[in-house]
C-alpha cells in the first residue's frame, strides 16, 4: 500500500511504497530528490502493518544517530552496536 507524495518542487503526486518511506528516493516527474518522510504519519491498519514489518532500528548517543540499520539483525549484533555507544564509566 504506497503513501502519495507530492514533490515540493514540481507538486507531482508521487506513490511512495511504505518500505520506501524512511529512504530518499527522486520526483517521476521532474527527478528532484524527494526526502525520506520526517514527521507523523496517518495510517489505517493494513498500512500500519506494512510500515512496521521493514524495522528500522536507532542507536542514539546524546540525540545524535550512531548506528542505523533497516531489516532485522541479531540480538548479539544489537548488544554489540549498544555497548560500543554507551558511555566509559570512570
Amino acid at each position: 500500500m504506497p503513501v502519495i507524495r507530492a514533490c515540493s518542487h514540481c507538486g507531482q503526486k508521487n506513490r511512495i511504497p511504505a518500505k520506501y518511506l524512511a529512504s530518499t528516493g527522486r520526483c517521476g516527474a521532474c527527478k528532484s530528490p524527494l526526502p525520506s518522510i520526517a514527521e507523523p504519519l496517518a495510517v489505517d491498519d493494513a498500512l500500519f502493518d506494512e510500515v512496521v514489518r521493514i524495522p528500522n532500528f536507532v542507536v542514539l548517543s546524546r540525540g545524535r544517530v550512531v548506528m542505523q540499520q533497516p531489516g532485522v539483525v541479531s540480538h548479539d549484533q544489537m548488544e554489540q552496536w549498544l555497548r560500543s555507544a554507551a558511555p566509559v564509566s570512570a
